[in-house]
């Protein structure tokens, strides 16, 4: 039986009954275990929404692995990474060699950033992207190799309004999902 269950005795041992000590002792104590009670229910509310919110940024990595870049996740647990604040090659790919537990992301973003010239092949480490965005910026160069984890991903990939001069055209027959390739407002010398 538990303390909830067990009876409540409103009598005082002295006086009986009908005494106003003893049904006052027993109000106490009906007060105490109703507390006790509804503190437990509180408790285990705010452990729901702590594991809610655990939940709802799982798939993402910790922040402070991939400080500059931000990740942030939609209800279906897509997760899109923002690293337009990269300041250059070497901080992109130490991003992307950190902890990334879940490494297949939604979309990859990297808008009017005035560092990085050069997609070097292994800055992406292990990640793979349905939508790689890298626009408004001074990208003149995407390697060899440099997107290769999102060959049987990356249904759309955007360059647009850089500098690009060098992209490995030869590698699009391996983009297997691609749909949509966009080069426009670039310095290539001609579209093969």
């Amino acid at each position: 039986m538990s303390l909830l269950d067990a009876p409540i005795n409103t009598e005082h041992p002295e006086s009986g009954p009908q005494c106003p000590e003893g049904k006052m002792a027993g109000l106490h104590r009906l007060l105490a275990l109703l507390a006790l009670a509804l503190g437990t229910v509180a408790v285990s509310v705010a452990e729901e929404k702590a594991k809610d919110a655990d939940l709802r940024s799982l798939p993402c990595p910790d922040p402070q692995d991939i400080s500059p870049c931000v990740c942030t996740v939609d209800v279906q647990h897509n997760m899109d990474i923002d690293c337009s604040q990269v300041e250059s090659e070497d901080q992109l790919a130490q991003v992307f060699s950190s902890n990334i537990p879940f490494p297949k992301f939604n979309k990859l973003v990297i808008e009017g950033n005035p560092h990085l010239t050069v997609l070097r092949n292994g800055d992406l480490g292990p990640a793979s992207f349905q939508i790689i965005e890298m626009t408004s910026g001074v990208l003149e160069e995407v390697q060899d190799g440099a997107l290769s984890m999102s060959y049987s991903t990356a249904t759309r990939i955007d360059l647009q309004v850089n500098r690009l001069s060098k992209f490995p055209f030869h590698e699009i027959p391996s983009f297997t999902a691609l749909t949509t390739l966009w080069l426009n407002l670039n310095s290539l010398p001609s579209f093969p």
